[in-house]
């Protein structure tokens, strides 16, 4: 039993593992009127394109509710690479109903598995 303390305690602060996975480093978002909005949500770190992605879908749905609305569709996303920081440029269509077209989200359902994936909505 002592051969375990002992083993933690010659550890340094260098020697604690450290935390990997993308730093949510914000969101800007632009209603370009009643119904779409453009987002864009960065990320860096040990982050991907699909982080980026998964970022803005967050941050889109939790607008989505704060406005009224139930749903959104996505109209096009790009991700733009600068070093380790990713930004995702997207804009989406938020309606009460359910829209038309392939990308559409539940906003409800997206902020549930943004909170169960720890990813913040803004």
């Amino acid at each position: 039993m002592v051969l375990p303390l002992l083993a933690a305690a010659a550890c340094t602060a260098s020697d604690a593992p450290r935390a990997f996975g993308p730093s949510y480093d914000g969101i800007e978002a632009q209603a370009l009127d009643d119904t779409i909005i453009n987002i864009r949500a960065t990320v860096s770190g040990d982050a991907s394109a699909d982080d980026a992605i998964q970022y803005a879908e967050c941050a889109v749905a939790q607008f989505a509710l704060f406005n009224g609305s139930s749903f959104a569709r996505q109209l096009r996303t790009t991700v733009e690479t600068t070093g380790d920081v990713l930004v995702a440029d997207s804009a989406y269509t938020i309606s009460e109903d359910v829209p038309a077209g392939v990308r559409k989200m539940d906003a409800e359902v997206v902020m549930a598995a943004c909170r169960d994936a720890g990813i913040p909505t803004v």
